[in-house]
């Protein structure tokens, strides 16, 4: 006989007849020898006891077991298993009725004890393991993922569903949690696919020890995983169970020997406390998820109520962003950048702004991570682009705001392809240079992959456009940055000027941030200038230029061009003197 489990195989016999019984094991020594083990029980009820005890590789079922059939014996067995082993029933007659009925009843095969052979046997045995083989692996094909061996979308639904089922006459509570993998895109893009799919093999396991053997574990697909935890007493149980959880990624992962720091995003609702129904429990759960992301990342919500009316606020702003381009609900306001020393102004960067004609002005903070997360800050931001040079190109004709314009670049938009030809496609039809245009970007856009990064700022720089590096200081490697990307300025985070002078800290952060700007020849811009003292002691720190409320407010284009016309003269602070400069301010 063929090997085909790779061990010994244990048999089960079930036959009333102890004359049958010497006959079979003489057969299964004759087709099996030392492959086979047989035990033999002789009564149904016995039987049924010890289906309950011991694991079993095959059944061999006699259909006349007293007052019982072989066919109620089946059923036991198929009960008892998750995934049951195969079942041969044997009889004393051939009859075609029994023959369906054992089929239909999930046997493998039908044997007729009179004349049967060891060749016979063999062949049965063969055919039912082989086939139960074939099952089992579509089964898993079907029910589990292919990579990690967890739970598929499918099968967790199922178990869900059960366990709810099962709390529902136990009164019992069953959490579901639904996490993502922070970022891990960017393991993909820097360490590669292979490595990606390690690090999943290795949450999947991570996972898994750090919940309860009874609860279910499942990747639903891509960085998305899911458990389902049952016979839960209270909401402070799920807590518990939450925390271990988002614990479990406070240890750095290793990949291709170096530490991987890895955190969760997790979403959880709880049954019955927040729905009754599998599919309304897992949109609860998508929702919980997304606040999470939404309130930093690294982090765990439970549902509430208000989330729900939070996501359809959400949802209609972004239907509403695609025809508020079309009905110009957006617009572009400018907030001048100065030169500390002589209080020129020397640029002016470039604000949105959602004027929405039901609920009024939008905040960025509130339109932009819709924006983002929606994949439409692309369209919007090249929108932006070719408005700005249009604004630039009328100014000309009016002979002001002879100076550049800093556009914020969004991730996305900066590593799309199509952002250089735009960029020279705006520049060209409104008569613009690229000096015209300074293209802003923060820390977070140079982390995705340093290699893509550096190739884009040299492609855009060659072409004449410069780049200044917003919110500098606010991430973990700016040195880093500075010594490999080929920016031009640095922009002090407003967090870091808030306070100074007095503010010790945010003085000497200033101070080194300055420094840094120096040593690597770069312009210094300070965001959030709001007193004049703050705009004296940056003076006296060689920051070059500056931008907040104390020089001026982003103003509407309109506005704008009002504003420089009125600064035309101007004094500058501590002096007596008067300066005559159409972009001047006092």
């Amino acid at each position: 006989m063929i090997d085909l489990l790779g061990r010994r195989i244990n048999f089960l016999l079930v036959e009333d007849d102890e004359d049958d019984y010497v006959i079979l094991s003489e057969l299964c020594e004759e087709a099996f020898g030392s492959q086979c083990y047989l035990k033999w029980i002789s009564s149904y009820d016995a039987a049924v006891i010890e289906i309950e005890r011991n694991e079993y590789d095959l059944f061999l079922i006699d259909n006349r077991l007293g007052a019982h059939l072989g066919l109620e014996l089946i059923n036991c067995v198929i009960n008892h298993y998750h995934c049951p082993p195969p079942v041969i029933l044997l009889t004393g007659v051939d009859s075609h009725e029994t023959d369906i009925s054992a089929m239909r009843a999930g046997a493998a095969d039908y044997l007729i004890k009179q004349g049967l052979t060891a060749q016979e046997l063999e062949r049965s045995v063969r055919y039912a393991i082989q086939h139960k083989k074939d099952q089992d692996r579509l089964t898993r094909l079907a029910h589990y993922d292919s990579l990690t061996g967890l739970a598929n979308r499918s099968l967790f639904h199922n178990k869900l569903e059960g366990s709810i089922n099962h709390a529902g006459r136990t009164g019992k509570l069953v959490a579901l949690f639904l996490l993502d993998l922070d970022r891990f895109k960017d393991i993909n893009d820097t360490l590669g696919h292979p490595a990606g799919d390690e690090l999943l093999l290795k949450v999947s396991a991570r996972i898994r020890q750090s919940m309860r053997e009874t609860d279910t574990v499942a990747r639903l697909g891509g960085d998305e995983f899911a458990v389902v935890a049952t016979h839960l007493d209270n909401i402070s149980d799920v807590g518990k169970l939450a925390k271990n959880l988002m614990a479990t990624f406070s240890k750095t992962f290793i990949l291709h020997n170096q530490p991987v720091p890895v955190r969760i995003s997790m979403g959880v609702a709880i049954y019955p406390h927040d729905s009754g129904n599998v599919d309304e429990l897992f949109k609860q759960g998508d929702l919980a998820l997304y606040d999470a992301k939404e309130h930093g990342r690294d982090t765990f919500s439970f549902f509430n109520k208000g989330l729900d009316l939070a996501i359809r606020k959400r949802q209609y702003l972004q239907a509403e962003m695609a025809t508020g381009i079309i009905n110009g609900d957006f617009v572009l306001h400018y907030q001048p950048i100065v030169n500390v020393n002589n209080r020129e102004v020397v640029s002016a960067e470039v604000l949105i702004r959602w004027k929405h004609p039901d609920k009024g002005l939008i905040p960025p903070d509130e339109f932009i991570p819709i924006a983002e997360s929606s994949g439409f800050i692309v369209p919007l931001g090249d929108w932006v682009i070719c408005e700005v040079c249009r604004q630039k190109q009328q100014w000309h004709k009016e002979g002001i705001a002879d100076f550049p314009l800093a556009i914020n670049l969004a991730a996305s938009q900066f590593y799309s392809d199509k952002l250089l030809q735009l960029l020279n496609h705006c520049i060209t039809e409104c008569r613009l240079k690229p000096s015209d245009i300074v293209l802003e970007i923060t820390e977070n856009t140079l982390m995705k992959n340093t290699d893509d990064v550096s190739l884009r700022i040299k492609k855009l720089h060659e072409k004449g456009f410069s780049f200044s590096l917003d919110d500098f200081g606010t991430g973990y490697s700016s040195l880093a940055y500075l010594k490999r990307f080929p920016v031009d300025k640095i922009k002090i985070d407003r967090s870091m000027v808030d306070g100074i002078p007095d503010n010790t800290e945010n003085s000497v952060i200033c101070q080194a941030v300055i420094s840094i700007g120096q040593a690597f020849g770069l312009k210094v811009i300070a965001e959030g200038v709001e007193t004049h003292s703050q705009l004296q002691y940056l003076q006296s720190i060689g920051c070059h230029q500056a931008q907040g409320y104390f020089i001026s407010r982003p103003l509407s284009s309109k506005d704008f061009s009002s504003w420089l016309q009125r600064k035309r003269f101007v004094a500058l602070p501590g002096s007596t003197h008067v300066l005559e400069a159409s972009t001047k301010f006092a």
